[in-house]
């Protein structure tokens, strides 16, 4: 019983961790689709019994009407920050 336990909560943590990484992509590009995908996954995660999930939820949901706000402004930031070099050092 406790290794089902277990790799049921390992599978949610894993859930989280892929969550939140859609969650933050959805503030630059494609936030409809990965805002929903982030959101289901919070659900799976909240179902496994880790109750992440339910932040990562509203989380995802807060992270997706940004995006959709200001996707194009961070976007446009982003790629000149790039392009700039500024991740190089001189």
């Amino acid at each position: 019983m406790s290794e089902q336990y277990s790799s049921r909560t390992e599978s949610a943590g894993l859930y989280i961790v892929v969550g939140f990484l859609l969650s933050i992509a959805s503030l630059v590009v494609f936030p409809v689709p990965l805002g929903i995908g982030a959101i289901a996954l919070g659900v799976l995660a909240a179902k496994r019994g880790n109750r992440a999930g339910i932040a990562l939820a509203a989380v995802a949901i807060v992270l997706m009407v940004i995006g959709l706000i200001y996707g194009g402004v961070i976007f446009n930031y982003l790629t000149h920050f790039i392009s700039r070099g500024a991740f190089f050092v001189y």
